[in-house]
């Protein structure tokens, strides 16, 4: 399952949007874990909804 999710989600825009997230985040000092940080980059740059339960 996770060759085929990384195959087909994790492309060069969605590689380039979470190192844009990771650069500025770091910057401000609030860096995220990698998981949530591929997660939501993968859905900016699909313009897809994420919802969450996370407070």
């Amino acid at each position: 399952m996770e060759e085929i999710v990384v195959q087909g989600y994790y492309n060069a825009k969605v590689i380039s949007k979470a190192v844009e997230i990771w650069r500025d985040l770091r910057k401000g000092g609030a860096p995220i874990d990698g998981k949530d940080l591929l997660i939501g980059a993968t859905a900016i740059a699909k313009e897809l909804p994420l919802w969450t339960c996370n407070i």
